[in-house]
């Protein structure tokens, strides 16, 4: 499969990148970007084993990427270059002054809270997903079914937005209809 991969890259790199730059002209710098972690993304998991052999990864590109830049655009801050990161610590040390980095919520925030958690396999699934790995992967690893991966999770979310300065940097869930056309939170 990596072999498609290779053979496909500027094709879909191509086709991923047009569709952003029409559904989202205010990224237009950040397209390239959002198009290669999708494109990793997608590698992911065709290696976990999600796709079948005759499916076409393509579409699965498309909606990561589309979810990619849709966090991006509701991001209240665009991410900075690192040559503009470069130029603002040049200026700031000309002045006399540190350079203050800008904070990763991931890493600074909801990671050290996750460490704060109790022992428990809801700390280890919380813990995973915010190293990026899917349901199917953790419950494949702590040899649990996928629903109980789920409660973990959605209990992990609960008890991480109860710590202080913690509840701005938990992503919510996205809201899903039920059968009788209800929204309701959750999976």
């Amino acid at each position: 499969m990596d072999q498609w991969f290779e053979a496909n890259y500027t094709a879909c790199m191509t086709q991923v990148s047009r569709t952003l730059c029409r559904t989202f002209p205010d990224l237009l710098g950040h397209i390239e970007e959002i198009a290669q972690e999708a494109l990793y993304r997608t590698l992911l998991a065709w290696h976990s084993g999600r796709f079948g052999a005759d499916r076409d990864p393509l579409p699965y590109m498309q909606t990561t990427a589309r979810r990619l830049a849709v966090d991006a655009f509701r991001a209240k801050e665009r991410p900075c270059e690192g040559s503009t990161l470069l130029r603002l610590a040049e200026l700031k040390e000309a002045a006399g002054r540190e350079t203050e980095m800008p904070v990763d919520p991931l890493q600074d925030i909801v990671r050290p809270a996750i460490a704060r958690m109790k022992p428990t396999q809801r700390k280890v699934v919380a813990q995973r997903q915010s190293q990026g790995r899917d349901e199917d992967m953790i419950a494949a690893d702590l040899q649990i079914p996928r629903q109980q991966v789920r409660t973990f999770s959605s209990k992990a979310v609960g008890e991480l937005r109860e710590m202080d300065g913690v509840k701005a940097h938990v992503r919510p869930r996205h809201l899903q209809k039920s059968r009788r056309g209800e929204e309701e939170t959750g999976e």
